[in-house]
């Protein structure tokens, strides 16, 4: 069952980078039984996944070092500037008080920042 929901996950994912605003085509997934969590959650795009260098890593030159949590956030969207699919990343914090100085001013200087067009659109 979970491969059938990775399979048309993946589908969907190839049918939304090359048909934006079109609907997704039917798939068999979409007629079982209802997944689990697990199952049903985006699995989240990591740099790496897009073979993109990124300037640094997660405690890398910052006050809070190895007890950093805060991480990048990398999502692909429709872009009207660039008529194409386009990554984006945010630096995203703990969101709490015991977030770092560092990682606070990167977490405003890397707010949704667009990295490139997606290969193979527009």
């Amino acid at each position: 069952m979970m491969f059938k929901g990775l399979m048309a996950k993946a589908a969907k994912s190839v049918w939304d980078s090359t048909a934006p605003g079109s609907a997704p085509p039917e798939t068999e997934a979409t007629h079982d039984a209802p997944q689990s969590p697990e199952e049903t959650a985006e699995p989240e795009i990591t740099a790496a996944d897009l073979g993109i260098q990124l300037p640094y890593e997660p405690g890398e030159g910052t006050s809070c070092a190895a007890a950093c949590r805060c991480r990048w956030q990398v999502e692909i969207r429709w872009s009207p500037e660039h008529a194409s699919n386009a990554s984006f990343v945010t630096w995203v914090t703990a969101s709490d008080t015991d977030v770092c100085p560092d990682c606070k001013q990167r977490g405003l200087d890397w707010h949704d920042v667009f990295i490139r067009p997606e290969p193979g659109q527009g």
